[in-house]
Order: structure tokens, then sequence, then C-alpha cells
């Protein structure tokens, strides 16, 4: 059977992502990307930052200071460690 185009699971944490990756095998799809908030964007849940942040890259700000508790982690700790690995395999390269 052929593999379908893809798919876009709501993944926005680290625990989501480490389940596509354990699971893409059997998911039987050729690309598998993780889209976050964004179906909550245009579902209409959760708003999206003033224009002015979206221009500067600054979009996670707001939502840091609107969720704190949820989103301090992924903010400080997980996204540091991931530019770590990506640094560490582009040295290696």
């Amino acid at each position: 059977m052929a593999k379908r185009p893809g798919g876009l699971p709501n993944a926005s944490s680290e625990d989501d992502a480490r389940l596509i990756h354990q699971n893409k095998d059997k998911l039987n799809v050729n690309f598998i990307g993780a889209v976050g908030a964004v179906f909550d964007f245009y579902a209409g849940n959760v708003k999206r930052s003033h224009p002015w942040f979206l221009k500067h890259g600054l979009e996670w700000l707001p939502r840091l200071l609107q969720e704190p508790r949820r989103l301090w982690q992924r903010t400080f700790v997980s996204a540091p460690v991931f530019f770590w690995h990506v640094f560490m395999q582009r040295i290696k390269k």
C-alpha cells in the first residue's frame, strides 16, 4: 500500500513530539509536521499576538506571559537544549 502524503498532528510539547517519533513508522505517511497551536489559532480558541510581535519574531513572548506555568520550561529549557543539539549536529558535519 502506498504511503499517504503526510500528516499534521497538533503536537506542541516535547511529549507530543516524542509520541510522533515513536509511532512514525505506524502512521504510513511520508511527512509528519508538528503544527503546535496553529489549529487553535484558526479555530479562534487562541488569539494571535499583536502584529508587532509577529513582525519581530516575538510571538512567543505574549503567550509566555499569558501562560507562564505551561510555557516556561519549553521556552527556557527545551528550546535551548534543542538548539544545542542542532548546533552540535552542524559542527559534526
